[in-house]
């Protein structure tokens, strides 16, 4: 007896989980104003901005990749001394950085901006993130792999005022062991 009722209520569940509302693809998503939910998702266009501002960073052009920073911006990054107020510094800290690299490489970049209506821990409006690598190579001769993901808060302006950087040392620190 319970087998046979398991098999119907399994399939009842998998079809009232489907979605019949699902927008067909190249479909315009709807506008944060449109949704109802505390967080909701932009369309891809709006990550645009983070997406130049990385590519930038990896050409080493320190002008374009603050271009699009407040003048006050809150830049974190997780090693120590990165952690920069001002897009000045920000600038002039990366760019004694890059005389240190020889190139970067962006490796599979995926980009992702959301708009935050509320929240209790997260600043509220549009919020722009990105996973990618870094292939760094070093004028030394070394070279690091290093996954990042970068989360950008984007002001009333249409400058990022926050920017943080996160990375995964795990790959690295395993392959200086070796």
């Amino acid at each position: 007896m319970k087998k046979s009722i398991v098999l119907p209520l399994f399939l009842m569940l998998i079809l009232a989980g489907c979605n019949t509302n699902t927008p067909e693809k190249g479909t315009p998503t709807a506008s944060s104003s449109e949704n109802k939910g505390p967080v909701n998702v932009l369309d891809s266009t709006k990550s645009k901005m983070l997406e130049e501002s990385i590519r930038a960073f990896a050409a080493g052009n320190m002008d374009q990749f603050t271009s699009s920073m407040s003048d006050s911006i809150k830049f974190y990054y997780p090693a120590p001394g990165d952690s920069l107020t001002g897009k000045a510094a920000v600038q002039a800290y990366y760019a004694g950085r890059w005389k240190l690299i020889n190139s970067i490489e962006t490796v599979n970049p995926t980009f992702l901006a959301v708009h935050v209506d509320r929240s209790n821990s997260v600043l509220p409006g549009e919020w722009q993130m990105a996973w990618y690598s870094f292939q760094i190579h070093y004028k030394s001769g070394n070279a690091i792999f290093l996954p990042v993901h970068t989360v950008a808060h984007e002001n009333g302006a249409g400058k990022f005022d926050i920017m943080v950087m996160y990375y995964d040392m795990h790959k690295p620190m395993m392959a200086q062991r070796k």
